[in-house]
């Protein structure tokens, strides 16, 4: 397997204090990690510190084998993608925003796009359904679309590596299928490699491939779905009773959150 990143004895945090700890993990080409986690755990200071937005204080992070803290903010971006939670909704049109994602690779005077840049925004427009309304402005569309509009920015980067940031946390149940499903498809199709941040256990253990369940700023347990949401794991790290059954159509883990009435009823196992 082709190792696309590795995170090695990772510390970081912000000012004079560590909020994660010693942290471990690799992705290779083609896998879909999910970082889980209750809040507070550190999962959106992992994320900032892999895009290289906060410095660690101690270990390294390697893409494609070279130390992230050795390539330049442009190398960097052709590397790397990020979607984040909430997209300002900027006034130019959303093929407009898209070919933003082209602009690591414009040379160095150059201010306007060329015809292959484009070319790969529209690429990727038809990939993500968002050329039904390239030419309407961020601030007219729905959130769903402006998401979708953000991952075709990212993916116009070419990166190796997409990097999203709870990327379905505003959105219904509709759209949440339909962004994750869209992440899925991506990473299945370009055999991109993709590490997100997800707060719904369900959904995380429906898409990943792997998950890095983090508590208190250190790694609880890192593996498939399988062997990280196992109700031992999950009342010990969100410290709430829970029973973990299997989706009966994908044989996938599944959360059933347990009430304080159905605990004192003594019906939990």
């Amino acid at each position: 397997m082709t190792e696309i990143l590795k995170v090695e004895n990772l510390s970081s945090g912000y000012k004079d204090e560590n909020i994660i700890n010693n942290i471990n993990f690799s992705a290779n080409k083609g896998d879909l990690v999910g970082i889980i986690g209750p809040n507070g755990s550190g999962k959106t200071t992992l994320l900032r510190t892999v895009t290289g937005l906060l410095k660690p204080s101690r270990g390294n992070i390697f893409v494609q084998k070279d130390n992230l803290s050795s390539l330049t903010s442009k190398e960097i971006a052709k590397r790397i993608a990020v979607v984040t939670q909430n997209i300002e909704p900027v006034l130019i049109n959303v093929s407009e925003y898209v070919l933003m994602g082209r602009m690591p690779y414009y040379d160095k005077f150059q201010f306007f796009e060329k015809n292959q840049d484009k070319y790969i925004a529209g690429e990727y427009m038809k990939m993500t359904d968002v050329m039904p309304y390239k030419n309407k402005m961020m601030s007219e569309i729905s959130g769903g679309e402006r998401q979708r509009a953000q991952v075709a920015r990212a993916l116009v980067q070419q990166p190796v590596l997409l990097l999203l940031d709870e990327p379905t946390s505003h959105l219904d149940i509709t759209h949440q299928v339909k962004i994750l499903d869209l992440i899925k498809r991506l990473n299945r199709e370009l055999q991109l490699t993709v590490v997100l941040v997800i707060h719904d256990l369900n959904m995380a253990a429906e898409y990943c491939s792997k998950l890095l369940m983090l508590k208190k700023g250190e790694v609880f347990q890192t593996g498939p779905p399988e062997q990280v949401l196992t109700y031992k794991n999950i009342e010990e790290v969100y410290e709430t009773v829970v029973i973990v059954e299997k989706n009966p159509l994908t044989q996938k883990p599944y959360v059933l959150p347990v009430t304080e009435n159905a605990t004192k009823g003594g019906a939990v196992r």
